[in-house]
C-alpha cells in the first residue's frame, strides 16, 4: 500500500511539475491547487499529495480553501474536496503521518 500511495504521490508531483516547471513538488502542487484554471479533479488530486507529503509550506493554501462543511455528497469534479482539505491540513498541520517522511521528490 505504502509503495502504491508513493507512486501515486510521485505521479501528482511529477505531473504538477511538468505543468509548471517552478520549484520543487511542495511548489508545484501548490501552483496547481492556486491555479483554477485546473479542473477540480486536478487540484483535489494536489490536495492528497500535499496531505500526504505533510509540508508545512502547504498549510496556507490548504486553509485558505476549508470552508469547515463537509458534504455527504462530494464529489471530486464539481468541487474542492472539503474532506481531503481537512485531512490535508490536519496531516501538515502535525498530525501523525507515518509515510510522511518517505515523500521528498525535487524536480527536475
Amino acid at each position: 500500500m505504502v509503495i502504491l500511495i508513493g507512486s501515486e504521490v510521485e505521479e501528482a508531483c511529477q505531473s504538477a511539475w511538468e505543468k509548471y516547471e517552478k520549484g520543487d513538488c511542495v511548489e508545484a502542487l501548490i501552483f496547481l491547487l492556486e491555479d483554477e484554471k485546473n479542473s477540480f479533479s486536478e487540484r483535489n488530486l494536489a490536495i492528497w499529495a500535499l496531505g500526504q507529503i505533510g509540508d508545512v509550506r502547504a498549510l496556507d493554501v490548504l486553509e485558505k480553501n476549508y470552508t469547515g462543511y463537509i458534504s455527504e455528497k462530494e464529489s471530486w469534479n464539481e468541487t474542492l474536496s472539503q474532506y481531503e482539505l481537512k485531512k490535508a491540513i490536519e496531516s501538515v498541520g502535525g498530525s501523525v503521518n507515518i509515510t510522511r517522511f518517505l515523500w521528498s521528490y525535487n524536480f527536475p
